[in-house]
């Protein structure tokens, strides 16, 4: 058993988890990569204060790295998981636009439902495009699009085919971010050797 290792992957799955829920509830789309950076920051500080110095700090920053992947995956997770189990698929009007800032370069379009009330959240994409980009002449105020909304306002409204798309995607590239990471950390955590000064 290797303790130290079993701290670092201790450590990195929470911090995956709190910006899973962090990047899908309570950041605006636009922030979700500095909070995602932010909290890789503060894995690889927590990390490094479990033993300081850390035996091996190489493979500590790799499982930081990767811990970025985990994020996304369980985020998407997140999301899906939410609108397979309570989602409705509505007939939404988009009632306003908003540009990303600094190097966001996507369009968020906020919605209302069938029954005029807003939908809580913002639409990142629309059918047909991969991301909406600034420069994107499709979309405009009054356009009618249909997408999965989550009743509660957990999660923000997504295209139909996203569901699908994150449904068969994200178990995967989670579970083998996760398996690495701990591969990474059980590696970081092993003893350092130290090298013994010639006497004399």
């Amino acid at each position: 058993m290797n303790p130290l290792g079993a701290s670092y992957l201790a450590v990195f799955t929470a911090v995956g988890v709190v910006g899973a829920v962090c990047g899908t509830t309570w950041i605006r789309s636009d922030m979700v990569v500095l909070t995602v950076m932010l909290l890789s920051a503060g894995g690889l500080m927590a990390g490094v204060l479990v033993a300081y110095p850390p035996p091996r700090l190489g493979w500590l920053l790799a499982a930081c790295v990767l811990s970025a992947v985990l994020m996304a995956a369980a985020t998407a997770g997140l999301w899906a998981t939410v609108l397979t189990q309570r989602g409705e698929q509505v007939a939404a009007t988009v009632v306003s636009l908003r540009d990303g800032t600094g190097k966001d370069q996507h369009r968020y379009s906020t919605l209302d439902g069938p029954d005029g009330r807003r939908i809580p959240g913002e639409l990142k994409r629309r059918p047909g495009s991969e991301f909406d980009a600034l420069d994107d002449p499709v979309g405009m105020v009054g356009e009618r699009v249909t997408v999965v909304r989550d009743p509660e306002g957990l999660v923000d409204p997504r295209l139909p085919e996203e569901l699908t798309d994150a449904r068969s995607e994200w178990i995967i590239v989670a579970s083998c971010s996760w398996v690495v990471i701990a591969v990474l950390c059980m590696l970081a955590g092993r003893p350092g050797t130290r090298r013994l000064r010639p006497s004399g």
